[in-house]
């Protein structure tokens, strides 16, 4: 496209790119050998402000370019001199999508060229088996635009009836896609996904073996009987206390058991032995993990217990005996006054002081006091043995003393 300066010219140009890719839009003029690098006007329809670059006085202006096209549009500047006007955009979004108006400036605005970009989108589809009761596929494709078809085709090229497809937008702008098809095992599959706007197709293909249905139905099955079996062992163990041993002999007789039924039941023994040892190896592995757990209880308990034995051991009888201590041992508050003995009736228990009633008054004292002093006067004593119970009088500790141990006080 190439338009002498002075034109005004529209020419019409469409362009298609995608998401994340640069796209050029073209803009040629015919630029004489003395001619300054021309100032021009990129612009696109319906954005305000509308500037999607601006070129003055041989650089760049950015006051009045609109922040979407910030750091993303550029011309190649080495090209101006040959009428080249071309803009560069980079990284492109799908709000890119619209028209764009070339304009060289001179003594106003000469229009020369208009672009019409479409901007689309895709990525790679996603074909797989839904887990369930029979077989199940489900094609999923995670960003297309504009929307895209999804078919569902055999080996030999047949379409596959399907259910109809969910679609929604994600933050993007993309649409997300899915769709599932029920299908026999025993063939190869394919997901075709397409977009005639854009002129796009992905296809992505699945093998699904004969056995396929039967593996998934019978590992589905047996590890749902192994979670509930594990959920009542568990229930039991804290129940009744069971010991580990029980435990893993039981878990590994009933997966030897759900093994061999599986070995019956398959028509190919041979296409499911490796789905079966995996089976059997992840329930050994859940054996041992039980093992485990029930051993490092026992090993708590067993602690436990010889914490208590110790500290039971440490334990003693504590037995509160009376202190007999003498009269000459009392402390000096504790011994009794005139007073209050004289106020006291007459008892063997009590004695009176000695200014008090000087003869004829026997005082009771301990054998390790009359050891230490010598018999007075000869003075003869009565033997009498005294029981006495736990008392608040501070005089009870006389009380258990015998009259053969202790010379009488004048």
């Amino acid at each position: 496209m190439s338009l002498k300066g002075e034109a005004s010219t529209d020419i019409s140009v469409k362009i298609l790119t995608f998401v994340g890719q640069t796209a050029i839009l073209p803009c040629q003029i015919s630029v004489g050998d003395n001619e300054d690098v021309p100032s021009l006007e990129w612009s696109k329809e319906g954005l305000k402000p509308d500037i999607a670059f601006l070129y003055r006085g041989g650089s760049e202006t950015f006051e009045e370019k609109n922040e979407v096209f910030h750091f993303r549009t550029n011309l190649f500047e080495n090209e101006l001199k040959n009428g080249n006007l071309s803009l560069r955009l980079s990284n492109v979004r799908l709000s890119d999508t619209g028209t764009y108006k070339c304009r060289r400036m001179m003594s106003g605005p000469k229009h020369v060229s208009t672009v019409e970009l479409s901007v689309g989108a895709v990525s790679e589809p996603k074909l797989f088996v839904v887990p369930g009761v029979g077989v199940t596929l489900q094609c999923e494709v995670s960003c297309w635009f504009p929307q895209p078809e999804i078919t569902f085709l055999d080996a030999q090229g047949n379409v596959i009836s399907a259910e109809n497809p969910k679609s929604y937008p994600d933050s993007s702008r993309c649409v997300i896609v899915t769709r599932r098809a029920t299908v026999q095992a025993g063939d190869r599959f394919t997901c075709r996904v397409n977009q005639s706007e854009i002129n796009q197709t992905r296809d992505t293909e699945i093998y699904i073996p004969d056995n396929c249905m039967r593996s998934d139905t019978t590992t589905i099955i047996l590890a749902v009987v192994v979670f509930i079996l594990i959920a009542i062992i568990a229930f039991l163990c804290k129940s009744l206390y069971c010991n580990s041993e029980g435990v893993i002999k039981l878990l590994s007789r009933l997966s030897c058991q759900s093994s061999k039924r599986s070995n019956a039941e398959g028509q190919n023994p041979s296409n499911q032995a490796v789905p079966i040892e995996n089976a059997t190896t992840e329930h050994h592995r859940k054996v041992d993990e039980l093992e485990r757990t029930l051993g490092d209880k026992e090993e708590i308990i067993r602690r436990l217990n010889e914490e208590l034995n110790d500290l039971r051991s440490k334990q003693s009888p504590v037995v509160c005996q009376p202190i007999n201590r003498p009269q000459d041992q009392l402390p000096q508050d504790d011994k009794p006054t005139a007073s209050t003995i004289s106020k006291r009736p007459e008892s063997g228990n009590f004695f009176q002081n000695k200014d008090s009633n000087p003869k004829g008054t026997h005082v009771v004292r301990s054998m390790s006091v009359s050891d230490s002093r010598p018999r007075l006067n000869g003075a003869k004593f009565e033997r009498r043995s005294t029981i006495s119970a736990p008392s608040s009088n501070r005089f009870s500790v006389l009380a258990n003393l015998t009259e053969d141990e202790v010379p009488l006080m004048q």
